[in-house]
Parts: structure tokens; sequence; C-alpha cells
């Protein structure tokens, strides 16, 4: 039966194995508790992402402890660990290695041997001072690795750094300081593809060097110190198809140096000190596409040099000396892309200099040409763009283009003085975009343009010219004319049909200009313009706009009026800017036919009064900005009858008087500013058909009353959710000063009553503003708050009562408490005290400003809520510092200090560390958080209480020591815990000895980093004596961070007394705490012993039989 069983198990075994699903995705675990100082930070298919900040080995090695999947990424970043040792990769499935900025030095064959998984090794900002021995030998599987950025750099490269990485295929020593590679330490790495050693020392390649690496695709010897290469050096390089020698000291190569390299594709030569490329330099490289040599030297350009590499997409000669480019030299280039001649100092664009390409981009801006000479760019097919910006062109002739078009053409940054000196656009039928800003032209007209239509120039930029007249219809040649820039010129006036048509443009821009005069058909004919910018100009007056305009820029100028046929009977004006212009009055007919106009700016102009009947038509108008004009009143249905107007500006005029209808038929209305005017009071009804306003500004005004005997001026204003009253002369709120009704539900959430005159909060203070979310009374005379006050603001979030005269927060003031209060300000006031049991029970309050009052003590009770999570702000009191205020004290260091053991910066320290101490005189002036226990006024048991609420320095704490029975033998467990994360610790040495023998310890024992526990036998230890324990932490080198007699060394020893039954530890739990602890750690022991041994054979095979079944089925 027993056999039968064992067959039938193996089966379903090997069955289930078969089953087992290799697609399932590894999850982080929702509780990342257990993972800390590390945290998960992706899911994935083979494994999760294990991402661990500001540890140490002591600390890693219980979370990947925790870790029961697969892991693809572990990554430690800025943690402490000089060596890697021991077990910490044991029995764990990791495909990638990253450790970044942790004072690496040196890696143990014991770490990687226990686990030879890894697939990617990646070393960044450590210490090495060579390639570790146990990657070359240990990871055989490995295929990255990656060793950069070393501070104290490798300098060397020996031949069995590799030794076993047979499958490596990237390897990354970027930025290191090697400056030699035995010949053959690359060649155990046959199937290398890429290879960087950018940014080192070297200066020449070894004999051989790459002999084994027939793969290698990618080379990047950048940033080094070559000199001069040998012919032979890249003879092995058969595979390579990118080659990185830039910014290296190479001023020649040999002839065919790159003979036999004949599949690269990209050489990098930049930044060295060629004065040439010449025919030999590229022979071989047939298959080259992309040739950077930018910040060279090189003075010019031999005829053949390119004759080889014939399938060559972009060359970049940038940022070099030359001085011309010879006659076809580029030439024949039919797979040529880019040709990139910038930042050099040609003078001349030679004959032929450019033939028989198809589809390229030249660029020649920021030289000094000056002459472009006759059939220059020939047989060119399509330039797709041709920079010649930057230049010292004056003149272009027609024909310096020889059957070629072109795509982008840029001239700008020139000294083009006169467009008829740039006769290009007869031959360059497909241009696009034409840019001539920044150049010297001073006129144009149609002489300066070609005869022949132009089908597919789309965009002109003429600005930052010297234009100053546009004439003749000079653009009606351009028929796909979309953006028309003319912005930052001279221009005066615009003539009739300056523009003539243009049924294709959208935009046309005339802003910075001193124009002043636009006649009739200047811009109106334009038929399909959409947006005109005239702002920045000198007008004086409106004139016709096209109709076929939807947004129109006029700010800035000197209108005065505007006439009434402006704007066409048909038109599709829809913004108008007419902002900081001299309009005092407007015609009744401005804006007659502007029927679907919805935004309208009049902002900074001289209206001395609403124009009613000029607004009257814009019945689509939905937002109208009169801000900052002269308006004195508003009449009896000022603003007539805008009935979807959803946003109105009347703020900085001289408003004194508003009629009670003056918003009559505003019933959309949802924004009304009034600030900033000289308004003393509302009339009852002001407010009457403004149903739907949600925001109301009545801000920096005279006001002092705010209701009628009857109801609240805001009474009608349903909607009403923010309402601004601040900087007015309110001093008393009554009943009736805000609405409220059972029946109808107000919605103001935002009230702002900030620097008016009011003296005293009376109980009736909070009626109508049941759902406040926010109320400032910030800067008035508040002297006095009767109780209740807050009774009905149950939604009260923010209340804001600084700068007022309060001198003390009675008994009931703050009661009944909103329960949603959050913020509390009381600062600026002359407090003295307050009840602070009102305080303490608002449990939703996290912020409390009590700064700049006159208290001098913060009260225990605050105390305890501040280490929850209130934040109170304490600063220009008169803090007396006694023993009463180390409680805290003893918090915010024990915060700070926890904060750096964690490599953080402490929030609460930072909040605290300025506040001063006014008292007593010994201490005045002196920061609160530099106190301790001794050094103010405590008596003796004060100071021994609070002295010991201060967190220990130590780097590691111990948790318990208690007794237990095993095997009929007594004996001591001691548990600890590392709260140093950050300092390099990676054993631990158990020290014991009794308290009067000081150097006599009887227990010096080492454990490492995985163990957080030690047993030591009773005998050691005799009933009555006192003794001494010592858990000092090691470094991964094995050094022992703190020697006998330093301070520091004493804060990781604690002192015990050890009696018959159990263990009293000096200064921590009572004798009763010890055995109770004791007697549970006994029953659990006890506990788990009769469980595993009521378990048998059979039933523990028959069980897993079951599960494996169950899953198979599944």
């Amino acid at each position: 039966m027993i056999k039968f069983l064992s067959i039938t198990f193996l089966l379903m075994i090997c069955c289930c194995i078969s089953n087992i699903h290799s697609n399932e995705e590894y999850k982080c675990p929702k509780n990342q508790f257990y993972l800390y100082p590390c945290r998960c930070t992706a899911n994935g298919y083979s494994g999760i992402d294990l991402q661990c900040n500001n540890s140490n080995l002591a600390t890693i090695s219980l979370a990947l402890d925790n870790v029961k999947t697969p892991i693809n990424h572990l990554i430690i970043i800025d943690s402490n660990i000089t060596r890697l040792f021991g077990p910490l990769f044991k029995d764990k499935i990791i495909q990638s290695l990253s450790i970044h900025n942790s004072n690496l030095q040196k890696i143990d064959y014991e770490c990687l041997n226990v686990n030879t998984n890894f697939k990617s090794i990646q070393l960044d900002t450590n210490r090495f001072l060579s390639i570790p021995e146990a990657i070359g030998i240990e990871l055989s599987n490995l295929t990255k690795l990656t060793v950069i950025n070393n501070e104290q750099s490798i300098v060397e490269i020996k031949a069995n750094d590799f030794k076993k990485n047979v499958q490596l295929i990237e390897l990354n020593l970027r930025n290191n300081s090697i400056s030699k590679i035995d010949s053959s330490a690359f060649t155990p790495l046959t199937v290398l593809e890429k290879l960087d050693l950018s940014h080192n020392r070297l200066k020449k390649i070894e004999r051989n060097q790459f002999r084994a690496n027939k793969k290698l695709n990618y080379l990047d010897l950048s940033y080094n110190d070559f000199k001069e290469l040998g012919k032979s050096d890249f003879n092995d390089l058969v595979s390579v198809n990118t080659l990185n020698l830039s910014y290296n000291d190479l001023r020649e190569f040999p002839r065919s140096i790159f003979g036999r390299v004949s599949q690269l594709k990209v050489l990098n030569l930049s930044g060295n000190k060629f004065k040439q490329i010449d025919s030999y330099m590229l022979r071989g490289v047939r298959f080259l596409k992309e040739l950077y040599a930018s910040h060279n030297l090189i003075e010019g350009l031999a005829k053949n040099s390119f004759t080889s590499t014939t399938r060559i997409k972009l060359i970049d000669l940038s940022h070099n000396l030359m001085t011309e480019v010879e006659t076809e030299i580029f030439k024949d280039m039919q797979w040529l892309d880019l040709i990139d001649l910038s930042y050099n100092h040609i003078n001349k664009i030679k004959k032929g200099s450019f033939q028989r390409m198809f589809k390229i981009a030249i660029k020649l801006n920021n030289n000094n040409i000056s002459t472009i000479e006759y059939k220059a760019f020939q047989e060119l097919g399509n330039i797709t763009e041709l920079d010649l910006s930057n230049n010292h062109i004056e003149k272009l002739g027609a024909n310096i283009f020889d059957e070629c078009d072109c795509t982008i053409f840029k001239l700008n940054e020139n000294q083009i003085k006169n467009l008829s000196n740039v006769d290009i656009f007869a031959n360059l039928t497909g241009l696009r975009m034409l840019n001539l800003s920044r150049n010297f032209i001073t006129e144009i007209n149609r002489k300066h343009f070609t005869t022949k239509k132009l089908y597919e120039l789309n965009t002109i930029d003429l600005s930052f010219n010297n234009i100053t007249e546009i004439s003749g219809n000079v653009f009606d040649k351009f028929l796909s004319i979309r953006h028309i820039i003319l912005t930052n010129n001279l221009i005066e006036k615009i003539n009739y049909n300056a523009f003539g048509s243009l049924p294709t443009l959208l935009e046309l821009d005339l802003s910075h200009n001193q124009i002043n005069e636009i006649s009739n058909g200047g811009v109106s004919n334009l038929l399909s313009v959409k947006t005109i910018y005239l702002n920045d100009n000198k007008l004086k007056q409106m004139f016709p706009v096209s109709m076929a305009v939807n947004t129109l820029h006029l700010e800035n100028n000197r209108i005065q009026s505007i006439g009434s046929n402006m704007f066409p009977m048909i038109n599709a004006v829809l913004v108008v800017h007419l902002d900081n212009n001299n309009i005092s009055q407007l015609d009744d007919n401005s804006f007659r036919q502007c029927l679907s106009l919805n935004t309208l700016t009049l902002k900074g102009n001289r209206l001395n009064e609403i124009p009613q009947r000029a607004l009257a038509p814009l019945t689509s108008l939905q937002k109208l900005d009169l801000s900052f004009n002269q308006l004195k009143n508003l009449g009896r249905n000022a603003l007539g009858t805008l009935n979807i107007l959803f946003e109105l500006d009347l703020s900085n005029n001289e408003i004194k008087n508003i009629s009670e209808n003056a918003f009559d038929g505003l019933l959309q209305l949802l924004a009304l500013n009034i600030s900033h005017n000289q308004l003393n009071q509302l009339t009852p009804d002001v407010f009457n058909t403004l149903v739907s306003l949600r925001t109301l500004d009545l801000s920096y005004n005279h006001l002092s009353n705010l209701d009628n005997k009857t109801h609240s001026l805001f009474g009608p204003l349903l909607s009403l959710e923010r309402l601004n009253l601040s900087h007015n002369q309110i001093s008393i709120i009554k009943d009736r000063s805000f609405p409220y009704s059972q029946w109808i539900p107000y919605k103001l959430r935002d009230l702002d009553l900030s620097y008016n005159t009011i003296p005293v909060l009376t109980s009736n203070f909070d009626n109508g503003l049941t759902k406040l979310n926010r109320l400032s009374l910030k800067g008035n005379i508040i002297n006095e708050i009767h109780p209740n006050m807050l009774g009905n603001l149950t939604e009260l979030e923010y209340l804001d009562l600084s700068e007022n005269d309060l001198r003390k927060i009675s008994k009931g003031v703050l009661q009944p408490t909103p329960k949603n209060l959050k913020e509390l300000n009381l600062s600026v006031n002359k407090i003295k005290s307050l009840f602070v049991d009102d305080i303490k029970s608002i449990s939703s309050l996290i912020s409390l400003n009590l700064s700049s009052n006159r208290l001098s003590h913060i009260d225990e009770g605050l105390i305890e809520r501040i280490k929850q999570n209130l934040t109170i702000y304490f600063n220009d009191n008169y803090l007396h510092c006694d023993c009463k205020i180390m409680p805290l004290v003893s918090w915010i260091f024990s915060q700070h200090h926890q904060s750096k053991l964690e490599g953080k910066q402490s929030t609460v320290y930072e909040h605290w560390r300025y506040l001063q101490c006014h008292e007593p005189m010994f201490v005045k002036n002196k920061f609160m958080v530099d106190l301790r226990a001794n050094l103010v006024d405590c008596d003796e048991h004060e100071r021994e209480s609070y002295g010991k609420k201060f967190i220990s320095t130590s780097s590691i704490r111990i948790r318990t020591i208690d007794k237990f029975r095993k095997r009929r033998q007594e004996s001591m467990r001691i548990v600890w815990f590392v709260q140093n994360q950050i300092e390099d610790i990676a054993s631990f040495q158990i020290l014991l000895r009794a308290e009067n023998n000081p150097n006599d310890y009887f227990i010096n024992e080492t454990v490492n980093y995985l163990k957080r526990s030690f047993i030591v036998n009773n005998h050691n230890l005799q009933p009555g004596n006192r003794y001494v324990l010592c858990i000092v932490p090691i470094d991964s080198m094995g050094i022992t961070v703190y020697s006998n007699g330093d301070d520091r060394f004493e804060q990781h020893c604690i002192r015990f007394y050890n009696s018959h039954a159990h263990v009293i530890i000096d200064g921590d739990r009572t004798e009763q705490q010890s055995l109770n602890a004791r007697k549970t750690n006994a029953n659990l022991s006890l506990s788990s012993a009769a469980l595993f041994f009521s378990s048998n054979i059979l039933i523990s095979h028959l069980i897993l039989l079951s599960i494996i079944l169950s899953y198979c089925l599944y």
C-alpha cells in the first residue's frame, strides 16, 4: 500500500509540473511593511521589482528574507555597503541586480556563488578599484555587466576579469580611469555585442584586443586620451556597425584604417583635432550611413572624400574651420538626407557645390556667407530645408538654383535690405515656409516677389525688420498662404488692398508696429482670415474689418471711438480685445452687427458710464470686462438685456451708486466683480435677479451695512458660493446679514470678511453660514468671541482669526466645534491664555497657528496632539522654557534622529528648529530644540523622567531580554533590532560582562547580519548580580564601528539585574512585565511543540496529495 501511494504521488507531481503556467504574473504584496527599507515597485512575469533606498546589509537582508517570490530587478540605491558578503542572495531567484551610489568596494565569492541566476549586474557610482573578481569567476550566465562612475576609479582591466562570463552580451565600463586593458581581457567574451569604454584614459588599443569579439556591433571609445591609432587596430571589428571615437585627441588616421570594418554604419569623430577628411579615411566603409565630425579643426574637404560612401544619409561637419565648399564635393549622393555645415567660417558657396541629390536638408547657418555663386545648387530635386540664417547675405540671384525646389527656406538674421535682391521665387515653386525675419528690409511691394503664382507657400515671416510700408497687393501670388507675420516693424499705414483678398489666409500678425491708420479695404477684403493681431500700435480710430474674423486684438492702441460701420453686416467675430485704449464712449451701433460676439474686453479705457445701447445688440455675449475705467454709477438696467452673460468685471472704477434694477436681465451671470470701487451702501434689492450668481467680489469698498430692516442683501443669491467682503467698513454682523431659511438651500461656501472693523463675534454671527467651508475674519478688531459662536458652522474647515485684538480664548468659545475644522489661525493677536480642552476636542484639526501672541507655555494636552497629527505654529511668543516643555523637545529630537537614521530630512525638526525661548533669562533666545533636561528648571525626578524620553542615538536597540527553559536548561535570549539603516552595518558583536568588571567580557561573539537574537546559557550568569550587555555594530569590512571607551560605544550597552526568575533591565519594564512576557513566551513555545508532535506522517502525505491533485485539476 505504501509503495503504491509513493508511485502515485510521484506520477501526480510530474503531471502537475507539466501543467504549471509559466506566464503567471508575480505581484507586489499589498502590505509592504515587512519589506522595509525596500519596496516593491512593479509586478512582472519573471518576478517583482524591488528597490532599497538608504540602507545597509543588516536591513536589506531582513527585507530579502521576507520576499518569497522571484525578483526580476533588485535595486539598491544610496546605501552604505562597503563589502558585499555572506548569504544575502541565498535561495533567491534574482534576474537583475543594480547597486547605485552605495560606497561598494568589494564583492566576496561566497555572496555570488550561492546564486548564479543573475543575468544583469549594474554597479554605478561606487568605489571599486578593479573589476570584482567574483563576477568574472562565479557568474557564467551573466549577459549584461555595468561597472561605471567609480569614485576612486578602475585603472586597469586584467586578463581574468571576465574569465567565465562567456554569455556576456553587453559590457559597460564608462566613466572610470581605465588606462590599460590586457590584450586577452575580452577573449572569453565571444558573444559580446556592445562594449562601452567611454570617459576613461585609454591611449592605445592593444594588439589583437578584439580578436575574439566577432559579434561586436557597438563600440564606444569616446572621451579617452587617444592621440593616434594603429592601422590594424580595428581589423577584427568585422561586425561593428557603430563606432564612437568622439572627443579624443586624434589628428589623423592611418590610410584605410576602416578597410576591414566593412559593416560600419555610424562613425562618430566629433570633438577631435582633424584638419581634413580625405579619400583614404573612409575607404572601405561603403555601407556608412552616418558620419559625425563636428567640433574638429577641419579646414577643407577633398573632392573625393565621400566617393566610397555613396549610401551615406547624414554628414555632420558643423563647428569646424571650413571657409568654402569646393565644387562637386556633395554630388550624386542619392541617399543623403542631411548635410550640416553650420558654425563654420564659410564665406562663399561655389558653383556646383551641391549637385544631384534628392530630398536633402542643408544647414549652412551661422557662417560668414556673403556670396552664393551661379548654380550653386543643381538638380537637387527637393531641398526639404535650406538654412542660411545668421550669415552676411545681402542678395540672392535667381540663378543660384538650377532644377531645384525647396520646402523650407531660412534667411533670417542676414543683411538683406531690399527684397528685389532676393530673386528666388521664380525657381522655388514648391516653397512652403520662408523666414526673412531680423533683416533690414524697409519696404515690400509687388515688384519684390515673382510674377509666377506660388501654390505651396503657407507661411512667410517678415518680423523684426524695418518695413515702413506695404503696398500693391503684394501677397496675391501666394495662393496657399496661411500665416503672414509682420510683427515688430515700422509700418505706419495699411493702404487700401495692401493684402488683397487672400482667400486662404488664417492669421495676420501686425502687432508692435507704428500703425496709425488702416484704410477702408486695408484688411476688410481678407476673405478667410480668422485672427488679426494689431495690438501695440498707434491706432486712433477703428477700421472696417473682414467678415471672416473670429478674434481681433486691438490692445494698447489709442482708439477713442468705434464707429457704426466697422463690422460688416454679416460677420463671424467672436472675441474683441480693446484693452488699454482711449475709448470714452461707444456709438450706439458700434457692435450692432456682432451678433455672435461672446467676449469683449474694454479694460483700461476712459468710459464714465456703461455703454448700454452699444451693448444691447450683443445677445451672445458671455464675458464682459469693463475694469479700470471711470464708471461712477450703474443706472437702471445698466447692462441691457445680456441674457447669457456669464462673467462681468466692473472692478477698479469709481462706482458710488448702483441702481436697484441695475442687473436686471442678467439671469445667467455666474461671476460679478465690483471690487476696488467707492460703494458706501447697496440698495436693498440690487441683486434680486442674479439667481445664478456663484462668485461675488465686493472687496475694497466702503460698505458698512449688509442688510435692511427685513432681509439680507444677499437673499436673492440662491446659487452664491464665494463672497468677498474684505477691506470694507463692516462693524456689525447681524442675524439678517446673511440669508438663511429652512426651505431654501443656500450654498455659500467661502466668506471673506477680512480687514473690516468687527469688534465682537456674537452668538448669532453664524446665521446663514451653516454650509461655510472657509471663513476669514483676519485683520479686524475682534476682542471678544461669545460662546457657541461656531455652533451652526457644521461644515467649516478653515477659520482665520489672525491680526485681531483677542486676549484669551475662554472655555466654550470654540464649542460646539465644527466636526470638519482642519485649520485654525489665531496668529498676531494678544492671546495670553486659551482653554486647551476645547482645542483638544477638535479631532479633525491638523493646523493651529498661535504665532505672534503672548503665550508662555505649550500645554501638555497640545503636546500629545502634536505627536499625533497636529501642526502648531508658535513662533514670536513669550515662551517660558521650563521642564514642562521637555516632552515636546524630547519628541522633536527623537523624530529628528529617526529621520537621520533613515537618511531623510525631518519635517518636524525643520518646523520647530527656530522657535526661541523667551524666559527664563539663562536660556533666553536659545532655540527650544537645543534644550536638554539638565539645562532647564527640572527637579531630579522630572529630569530623569524627561531624559529617558530621548531616543537613544545608538545604531542598534535591544528589544527584549527574556529567560526561558530549553532542554531542561535555563537560558537567556537577547533580541535586538537595527534602527540605523544608513550606517554600514553588516555584523554584530555580542559582549557581556559583570558590571563590576569593566574589561572582562566572558561572552565575546560575532553573528552575521541575518541574526537578530542570541542565546546565553544561564550558567554564565549568577543570580543577584548586575551585568552589562553590549551589541556593537561591525561594518562590512569587518571593522567594529565603535571602540570601547567611546561615548557611542556606551550607547549600545544596557545594564540589567539577573534575579532567580527573570531579568530586570535598568529604567525599562517592571519586574511583573518581564515575568508576564516570559510566561507568554513559554506558553507559546509549549503550544507549538504540542501541535507539531500531534501530526503523523501518513496524514501529512494524504493532505499533500490532495492539494497537488486539486491544483492539477484546476
